[in-house]
């Protein structure tokens, strides 16, 4: 589980985004890789872009 600071276009806030629980350490450097790149939906106040916290679940799949 990956929190981080979104601005109001949707990108992650640079040096906010950090991991809150982890099963396994060894995949929490990915984890992070993957909320840092992505970019979401912002939330919106009365209709208009805000910044936000969120919390991101990442699962990892061994095949």
């Amino acid at each position: 589980m990956v929190e981080a600071a979104l601005d109001s276009t949707g990108h992650v806030e640079p040096g906010s985004a950090h991991v809150v629980l982890s099963p396994n350490h060894a995949f929490d450097a990915e984890a992070l890789r993957v909320v840092r790149g992505s970019v979401y939906r912002p939330a919106r106040l009365q209709g208009r872009p805000v910044g936000a916290v969120i919390r991101q679940a990442i699962g990892f799949v061994n095949y």
